[in-house]
């Protein structure tokens, strides 16, 4: 059952502020955007819009990001970010992705965490749009780099590189 909320999701969710979303008053999914002006602490909630928070946001618990199904990529694949977990594949072989192969529009403060489950080795080149912390960073089985998109000069910029 949904119903359209809006002081009463700020009380029920723990929010200070104003709120508002088409939700399930039963499990907390809601299906439209969720905006909040002041501080937002959140038990449980899951969003499949848009949430923009001004001010602080404390979670209670974690914070889990979802990865993608498998994105094919190609030396010539452009990468548009539109979740923050993507895992690449590449199904001809080892592949080198330019710097240029990361979207270059994406919102500044955007992070993004690419990882491969393949044996199929996909590097990643510094340069123009991507800056790493190495000429190359390669990506197969179970590592996976952290990157945060800087607007003030559009490159993606390395955060952490896992290779576990």
């Amino acid at each position: 059952m949904r119903k359209l909320l809006f002081v009463a999701l700020a009380v029920t969710l723990g929010f200070v502020g104003m709120a508002h979303a088409v939700c399930d008053s039963r499990t907390t999914t809601c299906y439209s955007a969720i905006d909040v002006s002041g501080n937002a602490t959140v038990g449980s909630l899951t969003n499949t819009g848009t949430s923009n928070v001004t001010g602080a946001l404390t979670a209670s618990g974690r914070i889990i990001l979802t990865p993608t199904t498998q994105t094919a990529v190609s030396t010539s694949t452009v990468i548009t970010p539109i979740v923050p977990y993507l895992i690449l594949v590449s199904t001809g072989g080892a592949v080198t992705l330019p710097a240029s192969a990361l979207s270059t529009t994406a919102t500044s403060g955007t992070y993004l965490i690419l990882g491969s489950t393949t044996t199929n080795t996909i590097t990643l080149s510094d340069g123009t749009g991507l800056q790493l912390g190495a000429s190359t960073r390669a990506l197969d089985g179970l590592k996976r780099i952290t990157l945060i998109f800087d607007g003030l000069d559009s490159q993606w910029k390395e955060l952490s590189y896992a290779s576990n």
